[in-house]
């Protein structure tokens, strides 16, 4: 009698969970739903830019982070917040500073932009942890065939890269301003020791240095070409600084990454999008991708140059 009873409030335990799990499920699509409609407009794409419009253009050039579907979607913000303003969004998640560079090569303008942005260098930093990160982006066509691995062989590449973007932008582009943002800091408390289970291989460096070092190049980059420098980096890691809990360490394990993948699966979809906003982080559940919160940080930190920019 006893096991019995033990196997029915089993099963009604589990007739509840699977209950509960449909109920946040179309709550969580309802949420889903009433913020994405809320939310501003996406970012047009290139193509989808009005070649007679007088509005100054400005041309974001980057990776996921200002793509808008894994971070949140600050360029969609500005355009919200600067309608005398034309903006184009051609990011692509993914992209490292070579396939930025592509992309830049690419642009077909019918007049000068006021304004090419220019976000790249946490793919760049991802990459050059270890052989096997550096076969990734190669077999996803976001690096030319034959790479270097390795940290400095990244480095020497993402310069070189960042130089010609900016001097493209100004030659070909004849953009009247180009603005280098460094790539920010991944999330999570710094640690020195390096996962064994990582899935890209075992990692010949720090994620946390490789890609602080980017952003000091960015920096260099900028300084040397003359182009306007945010140096995002230092203000998110300000940020984190001030902070007394940052979280499990981020270090690219298999076993972190599973337990983030989860978790930022679950609040997205099951809360309706509404965790992030609430969070006192500046970052999504995978460390690299940042949340309204730290977006907020870009869209601050380029106000005092967008707002001084007129209409034609």
């Amino acid at each position: 009698h006893t096991s019995h009873k033990h196997s029915t409030m089993g099963a009604m335990s589990r007739r509840f969970d699977i209950a509960a799990a449909l109920i946040a499920v179309i709550f969580g699509c309802m949420g889903y739903v009433i913020v994405s409609t809320s939310h501003p407009p996406s970012v047009d794409p290139l193509g989808a830019v009005d070649p007679a419009s007088p509005r100054p253009l400005v041309i974001a050039l980057g990776d996921s982070l200002t793509h808008g579907l894994f971070s949140h979607a600050w360029l969609a913000d500005l355009k919200h917040a600067y309608p005398h303003l034309q903006f184009a969004n051609t990011a692509m998640n993914g992209h490292t500073s070579h396939t930025v560079l592509q992309t830049a090569r690419s642009l077909k303008l019918h007049r000068p932009p006021a304004v090419v942005l220019v976000l790249v260098g946490s793919n760049d930093a991802l990459y050059s942890l270890s052989p096997k990160a550096r076969d990734f982006y190669m077999e996803q066509g976001k690096l030319p065939v034959g790479t270097p691995a390795g940290l400095p062989a990244a480095l020497a590449a993402y310069e070189r890269n960042l130089g010609d973007i900016i001097t493209h932008a100004r030659k070909q582009v004849e953009a009247k301003e180009v603005i280098i943002i460094s790539p920010p800091p991944f999330g999570g408390n710094v640690t020195r020791d390096l996962p064994s289970d990582s899935f890209l291989g075992a990692l010949e460096h720090s994620p946390h240095d490789a890609v602080k070092l980017m952003a000091r190049k960015a920096r260099h980059v900028a300084w040397r070409r003359g182009a306007t420098f945010i140096d995002l980096h230092e203000l998110i890691d300000k940020r984190l600084r001030e902070q007394t809990d940052r979280g499990p360490p981020f270090v690219l394990s298999v076993s972190q990454f599973s337990r983030q993948f989860f978790v930022a699966t679950i609040v997205s979809f099951i809360p309706g999008l509404t965790f992030n906003r609430m969070s006192h982080t500046l970052y999504s559940h995978d460390w690299i991708h940042l949340n309204q919160r730290g977006a907020q940080v870009i869209a601050d930190a380029l106000k005092p140059i967008l707002g001084r920019i007129r209409a034609a």
